[in-house]
């Protein structure tokens, strides 16, 4: 197991950075949670104009079993579908990362298809969940969730 050391960030530039952010050519908060990473990355960084360097897009996908209890506006096979989709750069998600430079990685966490014909789709299912949500819930609060992560 690797052991870090993180440190809590000196926050005595955070003035500074709020009020940079606050600035900008937009109206204050109109960016919602990107406003906040901006504040934590300049904070963790100790700069007012922090920087990404190899940026990644973690895309996880899995099957939980909602959709079986006609909850959910997509069918299950839409999953996989959308999986096959990313990796050809067709998803909103590619053009988002192709516009500011993400490199995406697709994850396989559980999804109700074999996928490992597609090299650019990492296989990490944990468990394939195939019961009704019900049964789903706990196991999502249990270890074995954690564990997929």
């Amino acid at each position: 197991m690797t052991n870090f050391n993180i440190k809590a960030p000196n926050l005595s530039i955070e003035k500074s950075l709020i009020e940079k952010i606050n600035n900008l050519n937009k109206p204050k908060g109109s960016l919602g949670r990107l406003e906040e990473i901006a504040l934590q990355i300049g904070l963790i960084q100790q700069t007012l104009s922090p920087s990404l360097h190899h940026p990644c897009h973690l895309l996880f996908g899995g099957d939980h079993g909602i959709e079986r209890e006609n909850v959910s506006v997509s069918p299950r096979d839409v999953t996989w579908q959308q999986m096959i989709n990313f990796t050809q750069g067709g998803g909103g998600v590619n053009l988002f990362c192709r516009q500011h430079g993400f490199k995406l990685r697709l994850i396989d966490m559980g999804v109700d298809h074999d996928l490992t014909a597609y090299p650019a789709i990492i296989n990490h299912k944990s468990r394939m969940e195939r019961r009704i949500s019900s049964i789903i819930l706990p196991w999502m609060m249990s270890n074995s969730s954690v564990r997929c992560i």
